[in-house]
C-alpha cells in the first residue's frame, strides 16, 4: 500500500559547498516546515522502482493531497518551470517549449477568464522567469502529470480575496529571485513544492500547526495500492543522491 506521512522538517542551505541545517533568513521567521513523504509498504518511494517517474506513479495521490491542502474559500495558485521539453505548435512551426510556455499556449491563451501572472529576464545567457496560474480544483490532476517533476513544481493556497497572482512577482534588488517567498507567505495559509525528485512534498507555512495541516490533509484519503511495473532500477542503484533536505529545491 502506498501511504503519505507528514513530519517536520528542517531548513537547511549550502555553506561552503556542503548541505548543513541553518537558521531560516530573517523574511522567513516564524515559518515552520514539513514535508509528506509517501512509502510503499513502509518504504520510502526515492528507495523503489517507483522513484524516476513520480507524475506517473504517484500523480493521482499527489493530486488528491493538493485539493485538500486549499480549504474552504481558499484557491490554489500553481507555478510550473523547466528546460524546453515540452512539444508545441506555434504559428504553424513544431517548437520544443518550456513548462512555462505549454502551461500559457494550453491553459492561459484564449480564456480571458484566467487570472495569472509571467515575468521574466534575461542576463546574457541566463534567464530566470515565473508563471502564476490560479487553477480550478478540476485542473489540478493533469496539471500534475503534466508538469510534476524534480525542481518544476510550486504553488500556494490563498484565499479567494487575495488572488491577485501580478503582486507576487517582482525582482528583488541583488537577487535572481522573480517571486519571494516571504510576502506570498505572510497571506498565503502555506506554500507547497516538490521534493526529493518529486517524491515528496515540502509545505511551508506561518499559519498552519501540524495538527491543522493534518487535518487538511486527510492522508487516509491519499492511501492507494501499489502500481504492477516492471522493476526499473531504484534511485540508489541508478547512482542517484537526492539533494540536502531544506532551503530552495
Amino acid at each position: 500500500m502506498i501511504v503519505a506521512k507528514l513530519s517536520r522538517a528542517e531548513y537547511w542551505t549550502e555553506i561552503d559547498g556542503r548541505g548543513r541545517p541553518a537558521a531560516l533568513p530573517p523574511e522567513l521567521d516564524g515559518t515552520r516546515l514539513y514535508d509528506v513523504e509517501f512509502l510503499v509498504d513502509g518504504t520510502r518511494v526515492s528507495a523503489t522502482p517507483l522513484w524516476s517517474e513520480p507524475a506517473k506513479y504517484l500523480g493521482d495521490i499527489i493530486a488528491q493531497l493538493l485539493r485538500n491542502l486549499a480549504a474552504d474559500g481558499e484557491r490554489l495558485v500553481v507555478s510550473v518551470r523547466s528546460e524546453p521539453r515540452y512539444s508545441g505548435q506555434v504559428a504553424g512551426r513544431r517548437l520544443e517549449l518550456t513548462a512555462q510556455q505549454s502551461l500559457y499556449l494550453d491553459y492561459i491563451l484564449g480564456n480571458s477568464s484566467v487570472r495569472f501572472a509571467w515575468l521574466t529576464r534575461s542576463e546574457g545567457e541566463y534567464e530566470e522567469g515565473t508563471i502564476l496560474m490560479e487553477c480550478r480544483h478540476d485542473q489540478i490532476g493533469d496539471l500534475v502529470t503534466r508538469y510534476w517533476d524534480w525542481h518544476a513544481f510550486a504553488g500556494f493556497a490563498v484565499r479567494r480575496d487575495h488572488v491577485d497572482v501580478s503582486r507576487w512577482l517582482r525582482f528583488e534588488p541583488g537577487s535572481r529571485e522573480v517571486a519571494p517567498l516571504g510576502p506570498i507567505l505572510d497571506v498565503a495559509s502555506c506554500y507547497f513544492e516538490d521534493w526529493s525528485d518529486g517524491n515528496a512534498v515540502r509545505i511551508w507555512t506561518k499559519h498552519l500547526t501540524q495538527r491543522e495541516l493534518e487535518e487538511r490533509l486527510r492522508l487516509e484519503e491519499l492511501r492507494r495500492p501499489p502500481p504492477d511495473m516492471a522493476a526499473p532500477p531504484t534511485s540508489a542503484e541508478a547512482g542517484h543522491q537526492a539533494p540536502y533536505p531544506g532551503g530552495s529545491s
